[in-house]
């Protein structure tokens, strides 16, 4: 049949796509014409959507909210070659925060650097006890060496974002909230900043902002 190729990242996608040609195969399509439209295939929108590249800085969008499409979508931006990946979540809904959260210590394993926020509520009440931080402490329960940032508030990410890209970066923002457009209020910035002088190593930083609350136990 020859080689295929597809425009998308990401080794659930290659499953998807070998399955797709294969129904089309078995449907009557030539081997051609399917290898064309892999050719074409652009993707959909906040799955591994591209947003935007400045100052040799990539940004990612992804719908992953629940575990294993975390890690998915997180080993997609390592198999790409960047030289670190770092992984924005936001967690969505309380509820399944509550019975989820455990699952999300090693959903991070691939990333480089990863940026947690408060829960993204989508209509549901607060449930005490219940944020962002219960995932910061089943990561570094699990991986105490894992660099986690904490930013609970939404409005702190693009100034923390902007400080902290390095050339070569890929950041993914992932989740079914509201991060998708994160990305379009940090590009500016960064495009700024290089317009003035480029951008360069940041200085070492902690890893969280506040630094207190990525602690754990706090």
């Amino acid at each position: 049949l020859g080689r295929f190729e597809l425009p998308v990242p990401g080794a659930h996608n290659a499953a998807n796509a070998a399955a797709a040609t294969a129904l089309a195969l078995e449907a009557g399509a030539s081997a051609d014409a399917a290898r064309a439209a892999l050719a074409r295939f652009a993707g959909v929108a906040r799955r591994l959507q591209f947003r935007g590249e400045a100052a040799g800085v990539t940004f990612v969008d992804d719908y992953a909210h629940l575990p294993t499409e975390v890690a998915a979508a997180i080993a997609a931006g390592r198999a790409g070659g960047w030289r670190r990946v770092v992984a924005v979540f936001q967690p969505h809904r309380y509820s399944r925060v509550s019975a989820l959260w455990r699952d999300f210590a090693d959903a991070f394993l691939d990333a480089d650097v990863v940026v947690l926020t408060d829960v993204y509520a989508a209509g549901e009440a607060p449930r005490p006890g219940v944020t962002g931080k219960l995932l910061v402490d089943a990561v570094l329960d699990a991986h105490p060496r894992a660099v986690v940032a904490y930013l609970p508030h939404r409005a702190d990410l693009v100034g923390y974002m902007a400080a902290r890209a390095r050339p070569g970066d890929v950041w993914l923002t992932l989740g079914a909230g509201d991060l998708t457009s994160v990305p379009d209020e940090v590009l500016p910035v960064l495009r700024d900043r290089v317009a003035s002088s480029p951008l360069t190593e940041p200085a070492a930083v902690p890893a969280a902002v506040p630094a207190d609350e990525a602690g754990r136990g706090s």
